[in-house]
């Protein structure tokens, strides 16, 4: 995973709406947790990195089941 540190949140536990931006500009969004991330060092001509774990929980913020919603390529 490409990061940028400025963005980096102190609370990796909530549960909360995470947004996945691919190369082609689609977007997956799902509800979930970030729980762990491990730095992955900084690169020589390249962005920092780190291996993230989430964890799905598929219920937005009042408990509903919310699916995954994927947006094509514009």
């Amino acid at each position: 995973v490409a990061c940028d540190p400025s963005l980096i949140e102190t609370s990796w536990s909530d549960n909360e709406s995470i947004t996945f931006t691919f190369s082609d500009t689609s977007t997956l969004v799902i509800w979930g947790a970030v729980s762990a991330c491990n730095d992955g060092g900084a690169q020589i001509d390249g962005q920092p990195t780190m291996t993230i774990v989430i964890t799905p929980t598929n219920k937005n913020a009042s408990g509903v089941e919310t699916p995954p919603d994927y947006t094509a390529p514009a």
